[in-house]
């Protein structure tokens, strides 16, 4: 699924993928960035401005401790005023995402 999101909802995702590609290690020990690079014969481009919905929703299998280590960092928007998310809040965007697709 390819959309466009608010720009604090991105910074938000964006900050949450970076805690879970350095937290969640993938088959192999392939490191998140050089996997999602992109390579031809001619150039090597990093990943821009791109959330991975599958990285994002692993976060729900991880553990309550994980889960907990990942929120580190994480600014919430509620009602206008910005907070440290909890996992009870990146637990239910994660779920209203994952519902998307």
């Amino acid at each position: 699924l390819i959309a466009q999101i608010p720009k604090d909802y991105y910074e938000f995702l964006l900050k949450l993928q970076k805690n879970l590609a350095s937290k969640i290690k993938s088959v192999g020990k392939i490191d998140y960035d050089y996997w999602r690079t992109y390579t031809n014969d001619k150039k090597t481009e990093p990943a821009l401005n791109f959330i991975d919905g599958d990285l994002i929703e692993s976060f729900l299998d991880l553990s309550s401790a994980e889960m907990a280590e990942c929120t580190e960092g994480i600014m919430y928007n509620m009602n206008g005023q910005n907070r440290k998310a909890t996992v009870d809040d990146i637990i239910k965007i994660v779920e209203e995402l994952s519902r998307i697709h």
